[in-house]
């Protein structure tokens, strides 16, 4: 995965900064804005374990998926298509979010085995316990459901 933010990321990563920068007040907020995301970039790139960064850009990734958002954080929109208030709230869903395993039996498009249309996006489908916080995987698996669903769609 490269290091560099694509724009979807870049987006999200934007939505982030206007939700944690206070409301605004002047019309200084845009250039504040540009320069706190601009930072938030070069702390990502400047992580030296490249698996946080792999994490990091993941979860921007996600964040941008309304389907993604909508089945852990709550909301059926991109971040950046929500108001403040919806996207603290996903922000907060996504920090809080624990999803109970229970080792379902499913195909590589999240289909159950044993439960034909049922789809399943979330660390139940792991075949043991990851050890660590799965949120990130999570985000992703979530993800790569939606997108295989709405192609079908």
């Amino acid at each position: 995965m490269s290091d560099q933010l694509s724009t979807r990321q870049r987006v999200a990563l934007r939505a982030v900064c206007r939700t944690i920068l206070p409301a605004p007040i002047s019309d200084l907020e845009g250039i504040a804005l540009e320069q706190s995301t601009g930072r938030a970039e070069q702390l990502i790139a400047s992580l030296a374990d490249p698996g946080n960064r792999a994490r990091l850009l993941a979860l921007l990734t996600v964040l941008g998926s309304p389907i993604a958002n909508l089945v852990l954080g709550g909301r059926a929109a991109a971040l950046q298509a929500m108001e403040r208030s919806d996207r603290e709230e996903v922000l907060r869903g996504w920090t809080q979010s624990r999803v109970p395993q229970t080792n379902l039996r499913c195909g590589e498009t999240g289909e159950s085995h044993e439960v034909p249309g049922l789809y399943v996006a979330a660390a139940s489908v792991f075949p043991t316990s990851s050890g660590v916080n799965p949120m990130i995987t999570i985000m992703t698996i979530a993800d790569h459901v939606a997108r295989g669903l709405a192609d079908r769609l």
